[in-house]
């Protein structure tokens, strides 16, 4: 078997990225809100806040995967820690 072990930098490596990635995400959506809603309004500002959208749910996306994967290795160490 391999070992599945976590270290603290590693683990505190996910979890950085984790709640960059979701704070980041919050701050694009509400640009993209705020953009919207101020005049003046246009094809032009409507695009760009789609894209912000986007942006902010790439990042939402990744971050979720992120957590999966973090849960994902936690499981294969609790595994082989019954194993031995």
């Amino acid at each position: 078997m391999g070992d599945y072990k976590m270290t603290k930098k590693e683990t505190f490596n996910y979890w950085w990225k984790i709640i960059f990635l979701f704070a980041f995400a919050i701050f694009i959506a509400f640009g993209a809100v705020s953009v919207v809603v101020t005049p003046p309004f246009s094809i032009s500002v409507l695009i760009f806040s789609l894209g912000m959208g986007g942006g902010a749910a790439v990042c939402a996306w990744v971050a979720i995967l992120l957590i999966k994967e973090y849960f994902y290795w936690k499981n294969k160490e609790k595994e082989e820690n019954k194993q031995e």
